[in-house]
């Protein structure tokens, strides 16, 4: 599979089939803190990636405020030009 992943930007070709969470573990990262996304879509943890799949690895980006004593969050991303959204409160 080939892996884009930013912040750097660098490409990683990875030999067999990985769920996500197995993907980012090998290539040292949180699962808590990445996204993994193929074509426009994304990617649980649980999910299967082919061997021919191109997948991208994205940060989650998030900040949050504090709203009388409750914190609030918000995360955001952009997949290929589409803005998404995550609200949690």
């Amino acid at each position: 599979m080939k892996v884009i992943l930013h912040n750097p930007r660098r490409e990683v070709e990875i030999q067999g089939r990985r769920r996500v969470e197995e993907l980012l573990r090998e290539l040292g990262l949180n699962p808590e803190a990445f996204l993994v996304i193929r074509g426009d879509g994304l990617l649980t943890r649980d999910m299967e990636i082919g061997e021919e799949d191109v997948v991208e690895v994205r940060p989650v980006v998030s900040g949050g405020a504090g709203v009388h004593g409750v914190q609030a969050y918000r995360m955001r991303w952009s997949v290929r030009g589409v803005g998404h959204a995550l609200r949690q409160m």
